[in-house]
């Protein structure tokens, strides 16, 4: 398992033009966009020791961080952002979004090791299955037929419709079955809200293993 640090220093002379199948671009943009946070998290602590209570809760913090910061991949400089908007979701796969780790309290759980070209397709769904059943990803509230999502299905709500029609349609299939039956027979009263996005800087644990 590589360091953050020596993943970026790998990175360097690493040519993503050799990659072959879709599985493996996806896993090796992937890794580096959730090696480039560690890398980034680490500067900042390094740097500001106010960072580890402020995290990105600013919006110039979240530019920085994002857009601005940038590392070489072999010869060429790429932000977070663009790795995101610019490759990953150009691959058509929406379980990126629960794969991805942006270092805050409301973003999926950051998986303990790398994603493999050969596993991928296991581990993209024990993700995305991970976080729409936790807390964090949906909760379903009976009383008031409304379903609260992250908002991750609200900035990205494009790729999940594409994927399945809408977005309680492409949650629906992730959820425990008491759970997709009630949206099925309650989906034309449902209210979506969504849930506020804690931007602290997450210090929780990472995922195990799939199940």
């Amino acid at each position: 398992m590589k360091t953050a640090e020596s993943y970026i220093q790998w990175l360097r002379d690493f040519e993503p033009e050799t990659l072959q199948t879709s599985h493996s671009k996806l896993s090796f943009w992937i890794n580096t966009y959730n090696m480039m946070t560690l890398h980034t998290v680490q500067g900042n602590l390094g740097r500001d020791s106010n960072f580890s209570q402020r995290g990105n809760k600013g919006l110039f913090q979240r530019i920085r961080f994002f857009w601005y910061t940038k590392h070489n991949i072999s010869g060429s400089k790429y932000s977070l952002s663009q790795i995101e908007n610019k490759i990953l979701r150009k691959m058509d796969e929406p379980r990126i979004h629960f794969a991805l780790n942006c270092a805050s309290a409301s973003c999926p759980i950051l998986k303990n090791g790398l994603y493999s070209e050969e596993s991928l397709e296991r581990e993209l769904e024990n993700a995305t299955s991970t976080f729409i059943q936790s807390s964090r990803g949906v909760a379903i509230d009976r009383s008031s037929k409304s379903v609260r999502l992250s908002r991750i299905f609200k900035w990205y709500k494009r790729d999940f419709k594409r994927a399945a029609g809408s977005v309680l349609q492409y949650i629906r299939a992730y959820l425990p079955e008491d759970d997709r039956s009630y949206i099925d027979a309650n989906s034309s009263k449902l209210s979506i809200k969504y849930m506020k996005y804690d931007w602290n800087l997450y210090t929780g644990p990472v995922t195990q293993e799939p199940r």
